[in-house]
């Protein structure tokens, strides 16, 4: 049921349709009884308030293929709206108008001067938001006589409008946001004139303007209140256009989309804003050098790699990441939101987050967009875990062949694409750290012992861990033996991760099926290192999961003569026993030679196989 609202603005645009908006010359002309059926159809839009009027017109523009003229143009500067959209309207005569308002220009001029107020004077400076998108016949000439007209204007649109070369937006002295859009003919040198007279000037868009450069973007700093720029496709910008982007004191927004020449080595180490909010630098082919990440190789001395060549350099070196010196990106002291989508970025940008000296850059951040990645995958967002658990953090992750794959495949074979990864943990490619972990691991089994363990062992992903750090299943209660084998191992390019005690070291083996290798003491709290080892060769059989290698401990060396099968051996296989290796406390450097032996490459390929 319509309101009495909604059948007068049906019956105005009805009206406005049939061409008769007020009476004219011919009207008058015709016979008084034609005249007075002409006088009671006329309506005075006018006397719309211009909420209302404001109201019709936003319909009238939605309506298709109904366009505006010169006679609905004169009605709405005799109103007083605030907002004027003549976006796409190529049925007005941007001559003509310009002729009106110049004429009511001169009018306005005489009555100011005879101390008279007009209705003219009053619309005149009504109108503060501006709509001249996609004018064609819009030229500058044109458009100096509409600023000049509206003195109150502070959003102005003029995105698209070819010919406008710029040089009298200057007088509209009091704009906030200005539009130039895709404005192909904009004289570069004019962005100086608009810095020296537009101080008040808050949203700048020069997006599509392809003859900007570098150089171009230092006046900009003179825009004291300036707090969103946008430079989309503006393909000249390069590290030294950025240095004056940063020399804007107040920018908090900038859009840097499609700059593909910010993806040269160390491009971006020369952002330096300290109000910088939002960054977007997506379509830019961001690589890490374009960030100022240095990947070296660690130094081993002669020993060593004469060890990795006898085991045919079965373990990979940990790559060593760095950031250039003078790299003022990762301090940037206020970003919040950073979208690099389609990128070339390698998860070396996640570990490098994680370091220390970058904590407080990616502690800030709430939101990071890395979709279309190239080389970062789903499963690369585990470095992150548990760093940024917070709810508030938004992650967006897809690679190229992830997202072609969800076109192609049903949910069962995006499945097997991502690892044990589930679609449900992401939607609309958005990643929640603490179900990603969960759905990648499958866990089963929680408990408390374990949540230290789980926030504080994946700096890494978990996939590429596997394959360069074999994880390590250590059972040891006494904390300060257990830390001396950790960091002895973990030199050697191993991931341990240490139980207290039996339960836990049971449940951590559940729970994780990565470890290709297990080193239990004999002697352990709850339950003891020999039960635990049943309980895993038990756990292995009803789960057909490979057998994993174990090598038992103890400082009392004579209790290898009493771990015979009937002690430690499989209950379901009395010639076999449970472990496959004995040492005795403290560890003696050739067991190392043993722990590769065990962690042979076809050893963890077969388990690997068996895992996925």
């Amino acid at each position: 049921m319509f309101s009495l609202k909604d059948y007068c603005i049906d019956f105005i645009i009805q009206y406005i349709k049939s061409g008769k908006l007020f009476k004219t010359e011919q009207t008058k002309e015709k016979n008084d009884e034609v005249d007075h059926i002409q006088q009671e159809q006329t309506i005075d839009l006018t006397l719309l308030s211009s909420e209302l009027l404001e109201y019709l017109f936003n319909i009238l523009k939605k309506i298709n293929k109904f366009k505006l003229n010169n006679d609905i143009l004169e009605v709405l500067h005799r109103s007083s709206i605030q907002s004027l959209n003549l976006s796409n309207e190529d049925e007005i005569n941007v001559k003509q108008w310009s002729k009106y308002l110049i004429s009511q220009n001169t009018n306005n001029t005489s009555n100011t001067s005879n101390n008279s107020r007009s209705n003219n004077i009053n619309s005149s400076t009504c109108i503060i938001s501006l709509n001249l998108a996609n004018l064609q016949g819009l030229k500058e000439k044109y458009l100096e006589s509409i600023l000049e007209y509206h003195k109150r204007l502070k959003h102005v649109n003029l995105s698209y409008c070819t010919n406008i070369t710029g040089n009298s937006i200057y007088i509209s002295k009091h704009l906030v946001s200005l539009n130039l859009r895709g404005c192909l003919n904009f004289k570069s040198e004019n962005l100086k004139i608009i810095s020296n007279n537009l101080k008040r000037l808050q949203i700048l868009i020069l997006s599509k303007i392809s003859n900007i450069n570098d150089i171009d973007l230092e006046s900009l700093k003179q825009l004291e209140s300036l707090t969103t720029l946008k430079l989309n496709n503006c393909h000249n910008i390069t590290s030294l256009g950025l240095e004056f982007i940063s020399e804007i004191s107040k920018l908090k927004n900038l859009y840097l989309n499609y700059c593909t020449l910010l993806s040269q080595e160390n491009a971006l180490t020369h952002l330096s804003s300290k109000s910088l909010e939002l960054l977007e630098i997506s379509f830019c082919f961001i690589e890490d050098k374009s960030l100022g990440i240095i990947v070296e190789e660690p130094i081993e001395d002669l020993q060593q790699q004469q060890q990795e060549q006898d085991t045919q350099q079965q373990q990979q070196k940990t790559p060593i990441l760095k950031i250039s010196k003078d790299n003022s990106f990762f301090k940037l002291q206020s970003l919040r939101s950073l979208s690099i989508r389609h990128n070339r970025l390698t998860p070396n940008f996640l570990r490098l987050l994680i370091q220390e000296e970058n904590r407080e850059f990616l502690s800030q951040l709430k939101k990071l967009d890395l979709r279309e990645s190239i080389f970062i995958k789903v499963e690369s967002a585990l470095c992150l875990y548990p760093t940024k658990l917070d709810s508030g953090f938004e992650l967006y992750i897809s690679s190229v062949l992830n997202r072609r794959s969800t076109n192609t495949c049903t949910n069962s074979n995006n499945n097997n694409s991502n690892g044990n990864i589930s679609n449900n943990i992401f939607k609309d490619d958005r990643i929640i750290l603490e179900d990603l972990y969960k759905s990648f691991n499958n866990i089963t089994i929680t408990s408390k012992n374990q949540l230290q363990l789980n926030r504080s062992s994946l700096y890494l992903s978990i996939l590429e861990k596997q394959e360069h750090f074999p994880l390590i299943l250590l059972g040891e209660d006494e904390s300060f033996q257990a830390r001396i084998v950790k960091n002895v191992l973990e030199r050697r390019n191993f991931d341990v991760r240490i139980a207290e005690n039996g339960k836990t070291a049971f449940e951590m083996f559940c729970e994780t099926p990565f470890f290709v290798l297990v080193i239990m003491d004999i002697y352990m709290p709850i339950i003891n290192g020999l039960n635990s080892i049943r309980m895993i060769r038990q756990y292995e059989k009803n789960t057909n999961r490979k057998r994993t290698p174990i090598i038992i401990c103890s400082g009392n060396d004579s209790i290898v003569s009493h771990s015979d099968s009937n002690q430690v051996g499989d209950s379901n296989n009395n010639n076999q026993q449970a472990y496959d290796a004995f040492i005795s406390k403290p560890l003696k450097p050739n067991v190392f030679d043993l722990i590769l032996k065990l962690t042979s490459s076809n050893n963890i390929t077969s388990s690997n196989n068996n895992k996925l």
